[in-house]
């Protein structure tokens, strides 16, 4: 949309007394060295620099110094007047090149800070004149030369003429509205058309349709605005809206004020736009959710009803619903619905701080529902991609609430009207008027939408179950979907001979079997539906292994096999609750086995489950039996002839090996008139038996034969040695010197 600028000048054949301003530089003190200041120059007028110095003439500059050199664009090297009253009409300045260095310089006006204009380049040592006439900006305004260059500019001599300084100005025609895009509904358009200041006499100007099908505006033709001689200076023209008349989704229609009056001439801004769009499709009557019901009550009574039109339930988790805070264009917040809702029936979303009332209806709460009367709400279906119903807009913040009936979207409760069978993006001129206003707190309809536009389909029950089969010993819940007809309904079931009223019912026989479930729905009017089904409940499998070993000895296994029967094929699962044990088993056949060297009772849980998903269980108890200890004391060596002992506290075992006898009662001997290495065993007894050997080493006795002794005579010795350096020599008279001496 385009910025209006309403620049008046008069009309009237009128003398201003404001002299022709200047601005010399003579004031001007400033020296060689860039800087920002300001000086009164001429008439008081105060200017003000940037990034400036005083002016050289050096290579031959024609200028009259004083003047001011303004540094260069990068510098945003400028001067600028303080408000000078009278406005102005004409201006000029005169220009001059600063330095030696090559390229153009250039100054640009601004009036106001509205630019008017740019000098034309120049880059020798001439004098240039920058003149701007017809600006025509009434006072006070301020004057401002930029340098848009990298070089160095003088200005010097700048004069201007203020508003009919130089004699007569006529009056300027503007139009003040910006341009706008309506939808076709809108009614009527205003374009103003304004002048400066209050005509003496009469004064005319066209209103003209320059682009676009006049058929849409009323078979528009031109329009001739009259500015009565001192009377009001604005004037409007109506442009009314045809609806349906639009030939493509949007149309565009340009106008133009032309054929101005004596003494009138136009301003900068003579032309108005306006685009006319056709209503958003929305979706097929009766076919889509929209919203039926919007509560914004007091505290955090908050609440939004949705309701279904359609023949057909609707998946909830395709919907969601955005909010757009203070009515802005980015979604602030999202909710994404679930469940399925029936054909006219309803679904309440609800503040998690709501009123109980409203909490016993809603079928959910959400964060989402804190909006306030300046909070657009959006229906939108995320499976196609459609906005299907707003309650309010995102043009613009409304600042409290958006008017609707005879009250507003702020402390009311709204109703839809029943003769609505569709939702609406298009909230202003078609969305706002499509409600019942009811007072705030009032939650009296909550919970259900009545409607003339669409109609209800026929009373259809619908039975569920939790599961279509299950195991005997486990239970079935039956529920019901219902709509259609006229709410509320009753509902009741026939199962296996007895009948149960109420909206769930839950199964669980003692006799497996196929079984029947019929459901019966009466509305308000005694209309009737009813709906079957067909459950099955089955045997558990009967869960059995066979062991043919239930006591073992530490170390060894006991072996299973699956043998149950019921609906093969099973899945079997063995669970040993026990670190001191492994088992281990196939999942299909039941074939495993236990074993463990730690000796106690291991229960082992098998669970079986067949082809139709039940179970059955049983536990069996594996003794594991510790072996009879068989160790004994290390064995000495012995030598020929000798016996070696043996005894051990196990007395049911046996003694065994070459040179062994068993005497029974773990006790035992050995002995051996052969030389050499020896295995001694015994054989616990008991039920797990253990065995234990050792060697004893069986020695040759050393050679202790020595030469006959002479006799000798009473009081004489004789020296006996042996090479057996180990043994003892002894006897009456003999004397033992160890060594074999």
């Amino acid at each position: 949309m385009k910025k209006i600028y309403v620049l008046f000048v008069a009309t009237l054949v009128t003398v201003f007394s404001f002299a022709q301003g200047s601005e010399d530089f003579t004031n001007l003190a400033i020296g060689t060295s860039y800087s920002d200041g300001s000086f009164v120059g001429n008439n008081g007028v105060t200017w003000t620099y940037t990034q400036s110095r005083d002016a050289t003439t050096s290579n031959t500059v024609p200028a009259v110094l004083p003047a001011l050199m303004l540094r260069r664009v990068a510098s945003n090297s400028a001067v600028v007047s303080s408000p000078v009253a009278g406005g102005i009409q004409d201006f000029s300045v005169k220009l001059y090149k600063q330095f030696t260095g090559t390229g153009n310089r250039q100054v640009e006006l601004f009036v106001n800070g509205t630019s008017y204009g740019t000098s034309t380049p120049f880059d020798d040592y001439l004098e240039h004149i920058f003149t701007v006439n017809g600006i025509n900006v009434s006072g006070p305004v301020t004057i401002e030369l930029k340098n848009i260059t990298a070089k160095q500019i003088a200005v010097d001599d700048i004069t201007w003429t203020p508003m009919g300084g130089g004699g007569t100005v006529d009056t300027i025609a503007t139009i003040t509205s910006a341009d706008v895009s309506v939808f076709e509904n809108v009614g009527t358009v205003d374009v103003n058309i304004a002048l400066n200041q209050t005509p003496v006499v009469d004064k005319t100007i066209d209103l003209a349709l320059t682009s676009g099908n006049a058929a849409v505006i009323g078979n528009y033709t031109t329009q001739t605005v009259t500015f009565v001689g001192g009377g009001a200076t604005t004037q409007t023209v109506t442009l009314n809206i045809t609806p349906g008349m639009l030939g493509a989704s949007s149309e565009t229609f340009d106008f133009k004020i032309v054929n101005p009056g004596t003494d009138l001439v136009t301003g900068t801004d003579t032309t108005f736009q306006l685009v006319v769009n056709q209503l958003p499709v929305g979706p097929a009557g009766c076919s889509e959710l929209y919203f039926s019901e919007y509560v914004e009550g007091s505290a955090s009574n908050k609440a939004l009803e949705i309701y279904n039109p359609s023949m057909l339930p609707i998946d909830l988790s395709n919907y969601e619903i955005r909010k757009y805070t203070n009515g802005g264009t980015g979604t602030t917040n999202t909710e994404v619905l679930s469940g399925m809702l029936s054909p006219g029936d309803v679904y309440i979303i609800a503040n998690t701080s709501a009123d109980p009332v409203i909490l016993a209806l809603a079928d959910a709460t959400s964060s989402i529902i804190n909006f306030n009367g300046d909070d657009a709400i959006e229906l939108y279906n995320t499976s196609s991609s459609t906005s299907l119903d707003f309650i309010g807009d995102t043009l613009a913040d409304p600042g409290s609430s958006w008017p609707v009936g005879t009250g507003s979207t702020a402390n009311n409760t709204l109703i839809r009207m029943a003769t609505i069978d569709a939702g609406t993006v298009l909230w202003a001129g078609l969305g706002d008027t499509q409600w019942d206003v009811l007072a705030s707190n009032d939650f009296s309809n909550l919970g259900m939408h009545a409607t003339s536009a669409c109609a209800l389909p026929p009373l259809t029950a619908v039975a569920h179950a939790s599961s279509p089969t299950a195991c005997l010993g486990d239970s079935i819940t039956f529920t019901h979907t219902t709509f259609g007809g006229t709410s509320p309904y009753a509902a009741g079931w026939a199962i296996n001979g007895n009948n149960i009223i109420g909206d769930t019912t839950v199964f669980a026989p003692t006799v497996s079997g196929v079984y029947q479930i019929i459901l019966g729905v009466q509305d308000a009017t005694t209309a009737q539906d009813a709906d079957t089904l067909l459950v099955e409940f089955f045997d558990a499998p009967t869960a059995s292994v066979n062991i043919p070993n239930m006591s073992i000895c530490e170390g060894d296994s006991s072996f299973f096999t699956g043998t149950s029967t019921g609906a093969a094929p099973f899945v079997y699962d063995y669970t040993l609750f026990s670190t001191d044990a492994t088992v281990a088993f196939d999942t299909a056949s039941g074939d495993g086995y236990l074993t463990s060297l730690i000796p106690s009772m291991y229960d082992v849980t098998i669970l079986v489950t067949d082809t139709n998903g039940c179970s059955n269980e049983i536990v069996e108890t594996i003794t594991v039996l510790g072996v009879t200890d068989a160790t004994f004391p290390l064995l000495a060596d012995v030598c020929i002839g000798d016996t070696l002992h043996l005894t051990h506290t196990d007395a049911t075992g046996t003694w065994s090996g070459t040179g062994v006898a068993d005497q029974s009662a773990g006790v035992g001997y050995f002995t051996s008139l052969t030389a050499g290495t020896y295995g001694v065993t015994y054989t616990s007894g008991g039920t797990c038996p253990d065995t234990f050997t050792d060697t004893t080493e069986v020695l040759s006795a050393m050679d202790a034969s020595f030469p006959l002794i002479a006799d000798i005579c009473n009081g004489d010795s004789v020296v006996l040695t042996h090479s057996n350096p180990t043994g003892v020599w002894s006897g009456m008279g003999v004397t033992d010197y160890a060594g074999g001496t």
